[in-house]
């Protein structure tokens, strides 16, 4: 698991050094609509260098997967004993992505029907039970059906970020929580801040993000009559909601440890 986060790290160091080696008229010609680029008033020296080497035309390609995948082949090109397989490299990294994006859509399926089957357990026992085949079936095919109806009604420009805000708060969640097992165990506030601070950074990028899917980008097309984009407006909210109580219930223990009123545990 430690290890795989590092390799998730290096992945985002990597696309911030893809995107940083592309200029930024090539950048926002590849990221943005056409229509959208024409008002920005920039120009795209490479972008048409770059789709004649990679044989993909590269203009008007949102989302981040292309530029990520540019930038990294124009990167190998230039190292000598790789020069000339821009091509090769550019659909490399574009598989690699979509491999990661799928094992990650793999993993939250699997985690949304565990959960639909702990829910359901309330109301029928028989649900908690995970070798009951109907269960499973039944539970798997709610969680297929609204990641499809998800990604049939909008877009990567629409559901990637609610994916990414989703992703992140995860980190935060692993964090704010790891703080509280240093103070249970130690209660030392100095060992609590190797989670604590870059805690507190996740929390105010994600919160932030959060806020900004919903009244930015799900709001307003869910006002205009998309069902999907209320969903994921709806979706926002609840996990803004979720980060805040996390937040709130862990000072309230961080606090009663620190004080005394809670027993900590020792490293044995």
């Amino acid at each position: 698991g430690y290890g795989a986060m590092l390799m998730e790290s290096f992945v985002g160091v990597l696309a911030l050094i893809a995107a940083c080696v592309l200029p930024p008229g090539d950048y926002f010609a590849i990221n943005t609509p056409p229509a959208v680029f024409e008002k920005l008033g920039m120009i795209a020296n490479q972008v048409p260098i770059l789709s004649a080497m990679v044989h993909e035309n590269l203009a008007g390609r949102p989302g981040g997967a292309v530029s990520l995948a540019a930038g990294v082949a124009y990167i190998t090109e230039q190292v000598p004993f790789l020069s000339g397989m821009m091509a090769y490299w550019y659909h490399f990294i574009i598989m690699f992505e979509a491999m990661f994006i799928l094992s990650a859509i793999d993993a939250g399926t699997r985690v949304g029907r565990y959960l639909l089957q702990e829910f359901f357990g309330y109301f029928v026992p028989q649900f908690r039970d995970m070798h009951w085949n109907f269960g499973i079936i039944s539970t798997g095919f709610l969680v297929s059906f609204f990641w499809g109806y998800l990604l049939y009604s909008g877009n990567v420009s629409t559901i990637w970020p609610i994916f990414g805000a989703t992703n992140q708060l995860l980190a935060t969640f692993a964090l704010i929580i790891s703080t509280t097992e240093i103070l249970r165990r130690t209660g030392k506030i100095s060992y609590a801040m190797v989670t604590l601070l870059p805690g507190v950074f996740m929390t105010v990028v994600t919160f932030s993000a959060c806020w900004l899917n919903f009244s930015h980008i799900y709001l307003p097309l869910a006002m205009k009559g998309n069902v999907a984009m209320g969903i994921n407006a709806f979706l926002s909210l609840l996990l803004l909601g979720m980060g805040i109580w996390l937040i709130l219930d862990s000072i309230k223990v961080w606090s009663n440890i620190l004080s005394g009123k809670e027993a900590r545990d020792t490293i044995s």
